[in-house]
């Protein structure tokens, strides 16, 4: 579900999904869209067209194996003098930036797919800094007390 629509839809019934494109994704699926049209034409019959509308597919249009983004991560990285992580470490990177920000974590929640709250406050709760930040907030009222006043005194 790409045109003329910033939304792509993921996975299958009953898992699928809607998730909102940047513009720069959204011209990068175009393009590998307009990129298999081309192939599907080009190898006419030879083309496999039992695979349906995936994204990952080779040029004679059969699906690449899910693994195969995971198993090459660790070449691109090295290929590029980037140190090892895991591919799958690129989806917690993605959920401490939109937390820095300032995405909510239900927002957060949303963009992961997480089915509770629970899971995304138990992984990213810690990177919060805003939730620090309101705390020290509600905590102004201490220094209208006389001890805050001592402090002051002693630290000057």
């Amino acid at each position: 579900m790409l045109a003329g629509e910033s939304i792509v839809n993921l996975l299958f019934e009953p898992f699928m999904r809607a998730m909102h494109l940047t513009p720069v994704m959204r011209a990068k699926l175009l393009a590998v869209k307009a990129e298999q049209d081309q192939n599907r034409k080009l190898c006419g019959k030879s083309y496999n067209k039992k695979e349906g509308e995936y994204i990952y597919v080779d040029v004679l249009g059969n699906r690449i194996k899910p693994d195969y983004i995971s198993s090459m991560f660790p070449k691109f990285l090295e290929s590029n003098g980037l140190r090892r992580i895991r591919f799958h470490d690129l989806r917690h990177t993605s959920a401490c930036l939109l937390l820095a920000s300032g995405a909510t974590l239900t927002e957060i929640q949303e963009w992961l797919g997480h089915s509770n709250i629970v899971i995304t406050n138990k992984f990213y709760a810690r990177h919060d800094k805003s939730i620090n930040k309101v705390s020290a907030a509600k905590l102004t009222w201490m220094e209208t007390t006389s001890y805050a006043q001592e402090v002051t005194d002693a630290v000057e």
